[in-house]
């Protein structure tokens, strides 16, 4: 009865108050036939990643092999996020002595800084830093971000001991299959096994349980079933992955939410290549009034018939027949514009821009691309720090422990570890979209005192003391044979023709005391020897 009296309210135009309450909520949680197959359960992250993690690392995977888009994100990564240079080191290690007026100052250690650069940059050349001989320090950093990209998440054993190398470290690279997601457990101990990964109860990994490679497996190790597996601490490893939601043990593919668009893509675009092809080449039909069967130029395996298409090709008619040209008109003038929006979506999803991923730059101009780049380089550069926090860092404080450890770096004692595990990594910079109004705004900024040298290069990718060693090498060289030069790298007579620009005046001709090519202000004094 209640029923029926709401309903001849509604059709009066009265709403009960319970569903007008049910308006007021966010319309994303109502439930209707139209979001019916809207998923309103809440599930966990390793629920999900479990479900689908091996189909979607095998399909992304496919895509990276076979589709050129797919092909050219994982390169447009591995150039931005890592680079043709890879990372550049430098240790800021520092000694601290009291001044005379009580202040505590800090001085880099040159000798022991110089040091330690010379011998990573040693470990980091191939057939040393990896175990198995083939890459450099460098791949091993595309490669992880390639399987970061690609699978989700890669691993890498560190190896130690004497017998591995002279620094007694060394990289294997793991791919995530190895780690069955399959095995999971319940520990006597309270420890959980999450996908070959066992944890506390507080989420913080303990071991990793790789599977034993056997032999009889030939070429087809990924493709193990259960054990027998290799307990290796999680002291031991590094397992590279970016995880969305916090109760993330493993991951998928970053491609994920891109994948089906790009699968349903290359099906389109084969489908209109093939019709364009063939429209070229079959220019029309015989048709007759008389009834015959189509008998065509042979037939299939089924006994269908088939005709060939050439181009150009023509056929004499025979009496009782007529010719029907075939023109389908397809790709039509929408096929470009509906490629450029599905590669949006794809690019979007990709966290990248659409001249990046299509090499599509007809529709930019200066400011477009401008602004794209420089949200886009964003992105790189949030890869860069990831890069450095769970990788480069990690790495480079094992490799110090171990090469001081097997008295690798001189004399330099592993007592004073915490002293030298202080690097500064810099990642791949880019040249500037406007370089003459981007040089003049950073020489403004520096000698406004916003920014310091260090900083301006750093942004460029570069390093200041190696600059200011290399514009004095150029120097010495050129007064050693004689040769003059206008070397103006940041010396004393750099920047005079413009007294705006460089801050000079005439009580002030030698300018603002942080100005471009001065002092960076951060104590790069007398030198202290590590051995001292």
């Amino acid at each position: 009865m209640v029923s029926i009296l709401r309903r001849i309210a509604r059709r009066m135009g009265f709403v009960h108050r319970d569903e007008l309450a049910g308006k007021r909520s966010f319309a994303a949680g109502n439930i209707s036939r139209l979001t019916s197959d809207w998923i309103f359960y809440p599930t966990s992250a390793d629920s999900d990643v479990r479900a689908g993690m091996q189909v979607i690392r095998s399909r992304a995977r496919e895509l990276t092999q076979n589709d050129p888009y797919a092909k050219a994100y994982l390169r447009a990564c591995r150039k931005n996020i890592v680079g043709s240079e890879g990372f550049a080191l430098q240790v800021k290690a520092r000694d601290s002595s009291v001044a005379p007026d009580g202040r505590i100052v800090y001085r880099l250690d040159k000798f022991a800084n110089d040091l330690i650069e010379q011998k990573f940059y040693d470990w980091s050349r191939k057939g040393i830093c990896e175990v198995s001989g083939r890459f450099s320090f460098r791949k091993v950093q595309s490669m992880c971000v390639t399987g970061v990209k690609r699978d989700g998440e890669i691993f890498l054993r560190m190896l130690k001991g004497s017998g591995v190398n002279n620094y007694g470290f060394a990289l294997q690279l793991i791919e995530p299959e190895l780690i069955d997601e399959r095995y999971n457990d319940i520990l006597p101990n309270g420890n959980i096994i999450r996908m070959g990964i066992e944890i506390t109860p507080q989420r913080k990994p303990i071991a990793y349980y790789v599977r034993e490679y056997q032999p009889s497996l030939g070429w087809n190790q990924s493709q193990q079933s259960g054990g027998p597996y290799v307990r290796i601490p999680a002291s031991e490893m590094i397992h590279l992955y970016d995880p969305e939601r916090v109760d993330a043990t493993r991951d998928v593919s970053q491609m994920t939410p891109s994948m089906l668009r790009l699968k349903m893509l290359s099906g389109y675009e084969e489908a209109a290549v093939i019709n364009a092809r063939v429209s070229a080449c079959k220019m029309g039909f015989y048709e007759t009034e008389m009834g015959d069967q189509f008998e065509g130029d042979g037939k299939d395996a089924s006994g269908n018939p088939i005709m060939s298409a050439e181009p150009g090709q023509m056929e004499k008619l025979p009496p009782g027949w007529k010719f029907n040209s075939y023109d389908p008109k397809y790709p039509d003038q929408q096929h470009g514009p509906f490629i450029e929006a599905c590669l949006r979506g794809v690019a979007a999803g990709l966290g990248t821009s659409y001249a990046t991923l299509s090499q599509d730059l007809s529709s930019v101009n200066f400011s477009s691309i401008r602004a794209g780049l420089i949200e886009e380089r964003e992105e790189w550069k949030e890869g860069q720090v990831w890069l450095i926090e769970n990788l480069l860092n990690p790495v480079f404080a094992n490799w110090l422990e171990m090469a001081l450890t097997m008295g690798a770096i001189g004399k330099l004692p592993l007592s004073k570890f915490d002293k030298f595990n202080a690097p500064k990594w810099t990642g791949r910079r880019w040249a500037w979209v406007d370089p003459l109004k981007d040089v003049e705004a950073a020489r403004a900024a520096v000698g406004a005192g916003f920014k310091s040298s260090t900083q301006v290069v750093t942004e460029m990718g570069g390093d200041l003391e190696d600059i200011y060693e290399e514009i004095k090498e150029e120097s010495d060289l050129a007064a050693e044979l004689g040769l003059e030069f206008d070397f103006k790298g940041g010396g004393k007579d750099a920047g005079k023709s413009d007294p705006v620009a460089d801050g000079t005046t005439e009580e002030n001709p030698t300018g603002p005391t942080n100005g471009l090519g001065k002092g960076n202000g951060k104590g790069n004094g007398k030198d202290v020897s590590a051995n001292a």
